[in-house]
């Protein structure tokens, strides 16, 4: 499900109005959460895809993850598997999740859709081309259902901090050869 966006909308804009939609949200209200990190790299996309496929090395510099490894296939393609190991902090601690990559555009965005006890959810990264050779990245997720609504007090804040944290780490881990980006 996509919603065409004006022409003028934001790189950011149209990333965020694709995952509200994917969760059938028009905006951020009582009952979802909107987290996003943004921010503008000197690095190409195509350096900044490389360090996103390796996925067991996102613990390096996502404050999120504690472990991810690939399970079906190895590669940032719709329909690959990998699982990931989540610190969500305070009520909902540590968790385990299998993803499948719904979304991929080789260079462009991945992400994935979940739908489990009663939340709906669509995270996407984007690497958009900016000025002077820049990529502009976008880290989105949106969450919606009724348990959202009872926990978004207590993680708002710190999941924002720490989707921002994770596009400044992956955009520095970017900086580097991303073949020296050691895997775990």
């Amino acid at each position: 499900m996509t919603t065409s966006m004006p022409e003028n909308a934001t790189d950011l804009e149209r990333t965020i109005t694709f995952c509200l939609n994917q969760v059938r949200a028009k905006r951020e209200g009582a009952s979802s959460l909107l987290v996003v990190g943004s921010g503008i790299a000197d690095v190409s996309a195509a350096r900044l895809w490389a360090v996103l496929e390796n996925v067991e090395a996102w613990p390096r510099w996502s404050p999120l993850h504690t472990s991810a490894r690939w399970t079906d296939g190895a590669s940032l393609t719709v329909g690959a598997r990998f699982d990931q190991q989540l610190e969500l902090g305070f009520p909902l601690g540590r968790s385990i999740q299998s993803v499948q990559l719904a979304f991929a555009d080789r260079e462009t965005r991945v992400g994935w859709v979940g739908d489990k006890g009663g939340v709906r959810s669509c995270h996407l990264w984007t690497l958009l081309r900016a000025d002077n050779g820049r990529t502009h990245v976008c880290n989105v997720e949106a969450f919606a259902g009724v348990p959202i609504m009872l926990v978004k007090p207590l993680v708002a804040s710190r999941w924002r901090r720490q989707f921002q944290a994770a596009v400044d780490g992956l955009i520095a881990a970017a900086r580097t050869r991303p073949e020296t980006i050691p895997s775990t």
